[in-house]
């Protein structure tokens, strides 16, 4: 029996067999969706205060009906071919990793020179 998986052998009378049933653990598979959902939120919370902060109005409508168009793109997505709404979302997900360790990286840097003492 693997780590990721449990067999359960059942006999089903109906059939006259032994079936068997694959439980898949369902803690991480929620603990992945809710990390997606919660990266997912926070970027459009930060994108939201950016466009907030510029004072006309025409960004924020752009947004809007951006954020829109992705939502019913998304769900429309969803039902039609979820395969490819998979790789999407997974493409996503790595560039946002790679992005997130270069920014992490960038103020790394720039907090260590900060702190560095000066000479002159």
């Amino acid at each position: 029996m693997g780590a990721t998986k449990r067999q359960e052998i059942l006999y089903n009378p109906a059939v006259k067999k032994n079936t068997v049933r694959v439980y898949v653990p369902l803690l991480e598979f929620n603990l992945l969706g809710g990390g997606i959902a919660l990266s997912s939120h926070g970027t459009k919370t930060a994108t939201r205060l950016a466009a907030n902060a510029s004072p006309e109005p025409f960004s924020n409508i752009i947004l809007s009906f951006v954020g829109d168009a992705f939502t019913l793109g998304g769900t429309l997505l969803r039902a039609v071919h979820p395969a490819v709404l998979i790789g999407i979302v997974l493409v996503a997900v790595l560039i946002s990793v790679f992005f997130s360790r270069w920014v992490f990286r960038s103020l790394k840097k720039l907090f260590e020179r900060s702190a560095a003492p000066s000479l002159g």
